[in-house]
Formats: structure tokens, sequence, C-alpha cells
């Protein structure tokens, strides 16, 4: 996976408009790693995936993938309680 933009990552991101600092708040992992995970440059280890995954409220393999994106639309609501 290292190497690959993660554009559902990012997708996610903006459809729940929020900013990678915000994440990296929300699940305690500095902004420059989650920003290192989302442009490729490293691969999230799995308790991270996990953290980003949960706290987006969104299936880790979809989130994660890296060869298909799913039409914003198709996102699932943001969880009650989250920004967005």
């Amino acid at each position: 996976m290292q190497g690959a933009m993660l554009g559902n990552l990012r997708l996610a991101l903006s459809a729940r408009g929020l900013r990678q600092e915000d994440l990296a708040v929300q699940i305690r992992l500095c902004r420059t790693t989650l920003s290192r995970i989302i442009n490729g440059r490293v691969e999230a280890r799995p308790a991270q995936r996990q953290a980003i995954s949960a706290a987006l409220g969104l299936d880790p393999d979809w989130l994660f993938a890296t060869n298909w994106k799913m039409p914003k639309a198709a996102l699932p609501p943001t969880p009650a309680g989250m920004p967005g």
C-alpha cells in the first residue's frame, strides 16, 4: 500500500467536513503522521487503521483501498455526535 494515496480516506474527510488536523486530534495521532498515511508515504499500522475507521464510522477495507473510490453521495451518514 505504501506509495499510493488513499483517495477514499481523503474523500471521507471531505464528506465529513473534517480537516486532517481535526481527525488527528480526535484519534490522538500526530497530524504529520496522518498526512503521511493519507498521501501514501507510510502505511498505517493496524491500530491506526482501526482508530481512523472507527472515528469516521467507515469500513477500514474501503477506507484504506488504493484502487477504487465510492461516489461521495454513497458515503454513509455522519455518525451522531460527529461534526459534518
